[in-house]
């Protein structure tokens, strides 16, 4: 601090914020992390689920049904997980814009 004026230094202020930039890219990337989890699950479920089911097709148009319900049994949670990804950026984007924003803020207080 400076005896002066009571306000951080400037470098104190880099600090912090490159700290609390590396908390958000950090949970960022634990979330994402998690996100891909899911998808490799669902894409395990959706294979497990059409090797039991195709070798059952005896006709094309068999086949073309167990794939239209295999699409509607997965295609929305394959969309949720994508969105829940870009939900994470989006989030983590409005973060880090947040934190450079006070940064720059601390920053002009600081100068005066």
């Amino acid at each position: 601090m400076d005896k002066k004026t009571q306000t951080p230094e400037p470098e104190q202020f880099s600090a912090e914020a490159f700290d609390e930039m590396f908390q958000i890219q950090l949970r960022t990337w634990k979330h994402l992390a998690d996100v891909q989890m899911k998808f490799v699950n669902l894409w395990q479920e959706y294979l497990n689920s059409s090797f039991q089911r195709v070798p059952n097709a005896r006709t094309v148009s068999d086949l073309v049904a167990i794939e239209s319900g295999l699409s509607a049994e997965f295609g929305n949670r394959f969309s949720e997980c994508s969105n829940e990804a870009i939900e994470a950026i989006s989030k983590a984007q409005q973060e880090l814009l947040s934190c450079l924003n006070q940064e720059a803020g601390n920053r002009e207080q600081a100068t005066g």
